[in-house]
């Protein structure tokens, strides 16, 4: 039963960081735009 927990937790987690990543790639595009905007 602990390893269907573990799989689970593991799974939560692992679905998370992906979103987080994906969150953090538009953030770091939404930033170069903006720095790109107030250069010119």
């Amino acid at each position: 039963m602990k390893q269907v927990y573990f799989y689970l937790f593991f799974h939560i987690v692992y679905n998370s960081l992906y979103v987080v990543s994906q969150v953090v790639s538009k953030f770091k595009a939404f930033v170069l735009v903006i720095s790109i905007f107030f250069k010119y």
